[in-house]
């Protein structure tokens, strides 16, 4: 920044130029000079010429650029990209990046890291809802989530197709693989590893090209034999939740299917015949068009690991699901440490049990308050003249007695 120094010869404005001792010169560039904040600042200079400031760094920090705290260059942020006014290139809020959402006080945060349909696969075999990581650099996306198990396992398929080969073996029936003669039970069909494992077993790679060439893809992270050729069921779960999946494709930077995708599955029909994708078909999957020595895509498929549950220590116990008894506090795999009781119902570390004493069947009283359990309550209403005392109902005319002592 340079040194401003002002000397005390008068500067007056004419026709747009700056007149110093009735000589009219050009008005100096108030940006040239040093001047680059849009918004004043206290203790800032203001230049004479327009209407910029020059903020010393020190008064932006502690200044009124205080407020603005964010460069918009953080983590799951669109580089530079503030949303609103700045003060000296700062924000209050910023454009986040595809999968991340704004939480005011912590920026831009990454909305989901769960392994759920859609999300991002990465080489440490982390998932994210963000393509951040794969974009800085940060990790390698390797596939998308296209299907989750009731077991709770996970299969991603690869971003792209590693290329095109026949399934091969025409005219052989492999008999150690299930054959899926009809779309529905093909559609069923989600043992990717097991079907690929078998057409390894029955012949090299030049008769089965398409299982062979998925068994030896890799990634980072990845080795040859931990990707398989997709069973039929997989392209089935894509075409039924191709949105979520496409957008998940779409922020790792992959290729999604269309409805011209031809890709081949390890699902046999017969001898002749193996399940390929095609999502212009039911299920998203056909058989007929075409023979086991048609050249069709490639797109592996990975299994990984069930997620971890978290072990409960032996207070979480309770599932809270009985009469009169409702959750409390935060559950660790359903079950709860203490549950929450309907009134006249307490808590006794252990169930929900009746806390209610009186019968409300005495002299001077009238009937119960409030809810009941096993006939009783846990307070009566009395006749006119007579007052609950916490026990029983007791005399009072409201005039001369004090409450609980007959006059």
């Amino acid at each position: 920044m340079k040194t401003l120094l002002y000397t005390t010869t008068a500067f007056v404005l004419c026709s747009g130029i700056v007149q110093a001792n009735a000589a009219c010169i050009a008005t100096p560039s108030c940006t040239a000079m040093g001047y680059s904040s849009t918004s004043s600042c206290d203790g800032g200079l203001k230049c004479p010429f327009g209407s910029y400031w020059y903020c010393p760094e020190e008064i932006i920090k502690g200044g009124e650029c205080a407020d603005f705290p964010y460069t918009c260059f953080e983590e799951q942020c669109v580089d530079g990209a503030g949303i609103g006014s700045d003060c000296n290139g700062k924000y209050v809020k910023c454009e986040c990046y595809p999968g991340a959402e704004w939480k005011s006080g912590q920026g831009c945060v990454e909305s989901s890291t769960e392994c759920k349909l859609g999300a991002i696969l990465y080489n440490d075999m982390t998932c994210s809802s963000s393509g951040y990581d794969n974009d800085k650099g940060l990790k390698t996306a390797i596939g998308v989530v296209v299907y989750i198990g009731s077991d709770g396992k996970r299969w991603a398929l690869a971003l792209k197709s590693i290329g095109n080969y026949t399934w091969g073996g025409y005219g052989t029936d492999i008999s150690t693989l299930p054959n899926k003669t009809s779309t529905e039970a093909a559609s069923k069909d989600y043992d990717s590893c097991g079907n690929t494992e078998k057409i390894l077993a029955a012949g090299n790679k030049s008769k089965y090209p398409a299982a062979w060439a998925a068994h030896e893809y890799k990634t980072a992270g990845t080795k040859a034999g931990d990707w398989c050729l997709p069973a039929a069921g997989i392209f089935t779960s894509y075409y039924n939740n191709q949105s979520v999946i496409n957008t998940g494709f779409s922020r790792a930077g992959g290729t999604k299917f269309t409805n011209s995708t031809y890709a081949w599955s390890s699902s046999e029909n017969n001898l002749n015949r193996a399940w390929y994708s095609i999502f212009n078909r039911s299920y998203g999957l056909d058989s007929t068009n075409c023979i086991k020595d048609c050249s069709f895509e490639v797109r592996p498929v990975i299994e990984f690991p069930v997620e971890e549950k978290p072990a409960c220590d032996s207070s979480y116990q309770y599932t809270c699901t009985g009469a009169n008894e409702s959750p409390s506090g935060e559950a660790c795999d359903g079950k709860y440490t203490a549950c929450t009781c309907a009134s006249p119902y307490t808590w006794n570390d252990r169930s929900c049990t009746c806390s209610a004493y009186y019968t409300c069947t005495k002299e001077h009283e009238t009937g119960g308050k409030g809810a009941s359990c096993n006939g009783k309550y846990t307070a009566c209403t009395c006749e006119t003249d007579y007052w609950w005392n916490g026990v029983r109902c007791v005399y009072y005319n409201g005039e001369g007695g004090e409450p609980g002592f007959e006059s």
